[in-house]
């Protein structure tokens, strides 16, 4: 395998035809194969140093990998949250708008509802916070 690879130094172009295996940080330099073999060469390095640690991994893959899947779910559970808020934003929005124009071409009357008794006052029909009196029934 040594007669296959090429050391390419930083700001040197690779030869044509060869793919990066891996790169050495102490020398700024990356090792090169020819392309189906670039992949070969790098699993096979890692697989090495693998079994040299007896399948262990460094503390700083460790960590790496820890603080990757905590930003990961802080990032789902945000994400979640966004779209939750602006799924019950836009569900309340559109209801509004559809018995708004329900009352307009129908009338007040002519649309069942419910007011239910709540703290903030919202509309049971249309769920806005708004004093609905075009549609509320006297009992």
């Amino acid at each position: 395998m040594k007669l296959l690879d090429r050391e390419v130094h930083e700001g040197t172009m690779p030869p044509r035809g060869y793919g990066l295996a891996w790169r050495k940080p102490a020398t700024s330099t990356a090792i090169f194969y020819p392309v189906p073999l670039n992949w070969l060469a790098s699993w096979g390095r890692s697989a090495w140093f693998r079994l040299k640690r007896h399948g262990r991994s460094s503390w700083w893959e460790r960590s790496l990998g820890l603080e990757f899947s905590r930003g990961f779910r802080s990032g789902q559970e945000g994400a979640m949250d966004l779209a939750d808020s602006a799924y019950d934003q836009g569900w309340r929005e559109g209801r509004h708008a559809l018995h708004e124009e329900m009352t307009a071409r129908l009338g007040a009357r002519a649309i069942p509802h419910i007011l239910v008794a709540t703290d903030e006052g919202a509309c049971a029909v249309c769920w806005a916070d708004r004093d609905h009196t075009a549609h509320r029934r006297e009992n």
